[in-house]
This record gives structure tokens, sequence and C-alpha cells, in this order.
């Protein structure tokens, strides 16, 4: 499942703070947007950027950055799994003691779909309780919660999402980012100075947690490995 212009998550608004910052796309899903008063509201999604489960509306109007603490260019100085337990605080406090993690989200789509605020990418955390459809997106920049939102995609995913026990995870986001540098010759790709993006997702009838590098570009999905194994896996989209 993917959203508007993510994959895998339905993101509308947030409360973002600093500045800095091949597979073919399955068909879009139909959507209805119902944006509340004065609060920002998504561009249509990319014809080539893979297809995510629709926004329903958006909780609050979307402030100014605001610096944080330590900083970098693309607001990764922590990792995803050093950064998770901030995030995990901030979804039971704020939403609901219960929530589980289903994922992280490829940042530079969703600031995308926010109208592209000056914002570093960071990473994006998706918490849902078992059963439910909304999610509470949290977004974390160098160690810092810096925005968080709800949203409520039109349709049930397929396949269906499955909440991810961090405990198992045994990669982190380093670690893939390193894997996909060394494999991208051989994948006919010049990474460069590009500042790549993560999708960590489990999907319901595939092998477990997967990692997935999407280029910035061009929104598609290029590397993907098992996050317990370490393994090479397939796109779990596809």
């Amino acid at each position: 499942m993917r959203f508007l212009v993510f994959r895998g998550l339905a993101l509308l608004t947030l409360l973002v703070v600093p500045a800095c910052t091949t597979a073919p796309a399955p068909a879009q899903q139909s959507i209805v947007v119902t944006p509340e008063p004065g609060a920002p509201v998504f561009t249509p999604p990319d014809q080539n950027a893979a297809d995510y489960p629709a926004p329903v509306q958006t909780d609050e109007a979307y402030p100014g950055p605001q610096a944080t603490a330590v900083s970098s260019a693309d607001g990764r100085s922590q990792s995803v799994l050093q950064s998770y337990e901030s995030a995990l605080q901030l979804a039971r406090a704020q939403y609901d003691p219960g929530v589980e993690m289903y994922g992280v989200v490829p940042s530079e789509i969703a600031i995308g779909n926010l109208g592209g605020p000056p914002v570093a990418p960071g990473w994006f955390y998706k918490f849902k309780r078992q059963g439910s459809r909304r999610e509470f997106i949290v977004q974390i920049v160098d160690g810092q919660v810096t925005g968080s939102t709800t949203a409520e995609p039109i349709e049930e995913p397929t396949p269906a999402e499955l909440p991810i026990d961090v405990s198992q995870i045994k990669i982190d986001s380093d670690q893939v980012f390193a894997m996909f540098k060394e494999r991208a010759p051989e994948l006919g790709i010049t990474p460069g100075d590009t500042v790549y993006d993560l999708e960590l997702v489990s999907l319901a009838g595939k092998n477990g947690p997967t990692w997935s590098v999407v280029d910035p570009t061009t929104k598609k999905w290029v590397f993907s490995v098992n996050a317990v194994s370490g393994e090479p896996a397939a796109d779990p989209h596809q």
C-alpha cells in the first residue's frame, strides 16, 4: 500500500521545525480529500511517483521552521532506531498509550505532499492501534521531535500493513545506506551527493519487515533489504 505520494502512509500536516534540508508503480487509488478551513492541502500526486493511501483531512496549519539543538544537513545525525524511542514516547503521550509502529515513511515524499516547506528530511514514523485505520505520524530531526499529525486512508491497505516489533530489527538506517552504496554500481546507480530516502514496512504475505531506498528525484524504490537478516529483498510493494 502506498499514499498519494508516499508509499505506506497517509501524511497530512505536521508541526515541523528545522531548516537545511526499479520497479513501475501500480495505479493510483481514487481519493477524497476534505481539508479543514485554513489548513494546508496536499498537491496532486506526481505521475511518476509511487501511489500511497490517500489522506482524509489535515489537523493543523503548518508552522514556520525552528532550530533544533543539533543541526545536520539532512536532519539525520541520529539513525532511525536511535530516534525511535522519542517518536514512540510522543505517540503514546499525545495519541494512544497502546500504539505500535507500522513503519518509516520516505521523508522527501512526505515533505513534497506538504507543499515543500523548508525543512530537513529527518525521519517520519507511522504509529497505529491494531484494528484502526487512523495513523499518527511523528517527524524526528536530529533526534528532536519536530512535528506530528493524524491521518486516515480512505480504503483498507492492500496488502495489509503489519505492526513492526522494533526489537527484532537488526539492520539500522545507516547500514541500509552503506549496503546500497556498495551495491549501487551493479544496479547502474551513481549515488554521488544525493540524499536518498528510506522506507521501513512490513506487509502481509511478504518476507517480514523490509527496508527500501527511495530515489528522492524519481520517487522510485531502487534497493531493498530484509530488516532482520540484512539479505537482499524484493520491493515489498510488488
